[in-house]
């Protein structure tokens, strides 16, 4: 295909979503600009771009968890003279544990990298898209961020941000010519599960969407203006079971999902009369981990299971009221002779 001459900015492109973003632009004649902390694999995928598709692919190795990376990929966008007509805030990061546990130091990297360089990069790009009159900004968030997960509860939370960010601003830009996206998977087939040290867990066991499918269909989704994607089945279904749910089902059902066998013990502190003891952690018995986390993701099928059977009987339900109401009012114009008013 020809170039077009847009350029699209796609961050976290090294490897899995973010590869298959910059292919799926390349294939479509645009030029791309590559953001990702590995200059190896940025230059390997821009020279298998350039190749396939003729395209220019652009190389910016930038640690998205440095604060002032969004400030120098700007200016050096500006140097170059590119002005990205698309932008794909596709950079991020999980990790997987009590949260009291967890290193902070990396917990705060990922608020930046998921939450404070998309903001920072989205601000500095979208007045040039303003000015312009067009330009598609594609963010990355997900299923995790319309419920609490314990366990992950820092990621949850930051895609929760993400999820209403780009919503919002999907309002505010309506007729500008700009439009927001924001793409919501479920479970995904990258290196993300290994990073976040949740690729044992019930979520992943049971079964990951490919990365290929769910590049594909948010891309499709930002090029249309949409203003939110959610790619699958499963994922529709999840999401419409946590409308109905109760919230504590839905936390639950979520913590069980996230907890595998390398999650850490809780701590307790024990207080004596007069005196106050350091947290000691409760270390259970190797047959108790084991059984308790057999216990937790058979909870977790279960009540997922519980959650679609609820809503497909309120459904069901919904739908024999209407048809049963249908009667009635029909029935109800034919005896009364007009005298109904309309609804």
């Amino acid at each position: 295909m020809a170039r077009t001459g847009k350029t699209a900015l796609v961050t976290g492109a090294s490897v899995g979503l973010g590869a298959e973003f910059a292919r799926l632009f390349a294939a479509d004649g645009h030029d791309v600009v590559l953001v990702a902390r590995r200059r190896d694999k940025l230059e390997a995928l821009g020279g298998d771009l350039e190749k396939t598709h003729g395209v220019r692919a652009v190389a910016l190795p930038e640690d998205l968890g440095d604060r002032e990376a969004p400030v120098r990929i700007s200016k050096e966008l500006d140097e170059r003279g590119i002005a990205p007509e698309f932008l794909v805030n596709n950079a991020g990061f999980g990790s997987n544990g009590a949260f009291a546990e967890l290193e902070l130091g990396r917990e705060l990297e990922m608020v930046q990298v998921n939450v404070v360089a998309l903001v920072h990069l989205t601000r500095l790009l979208l007045p040039g898209m303003l000015a312009r009159g067009s330009g598609r900004i594609l963010n990355l968030g997900s299923t995790a961020g319309f419920v609490p997960g314990p366990f992950m509860a820092d990621y949850y939370a930051s895609k929760a941000f993400v999820n209403s960010f780009s919503q919002a601003l999907w309002y505010e830009l309506r007729g500008s010519g700009v439009t927001v996206t924001v793409s919501c998977p479920g479970a995904t087939a990258t290196e993300f599960s290994q990073v976040a040290g949740n690729d044992k867990s019930p979520l992943f066991k049971a079964g990951a969407m490919g990365a290929t499918a769910v590049a594909t269909h948010a891309y499709r989704a930002m090029m249309r203006g949409k203003r939110m994607a959610i790619p699958g089945l499963r994922n529709k279904l999840l999401l419409q079971s946590l409308r109905v749910s109760p919230s504590s089902v839905s936390l639950g059902v979520a913590g069980g999902l996230n907890r595998t066998s390398d999650t850490k013990g809780i701590r307790s502190t024990k207080r004596v009369r007069g005196s106050r003891r350091e947290p000691q952690r409760i270390q259970p018995r190797a047959s108790s981990v084991s059984l308790r986390n057999g216990l937790a993701s058979s909870r977790a099928r279960t009540s997922s299971r519980t959650l679609v059977l609820f809503q497909l009987r309120g459904a069901r339900s919904s739908s024999a009221c209407s048809g049963q109401c249908g009667r009635r009012q029909k029935t109800s114009r034919r005896y009364d002779h007009g005298s109904m008013a309309k609804s």
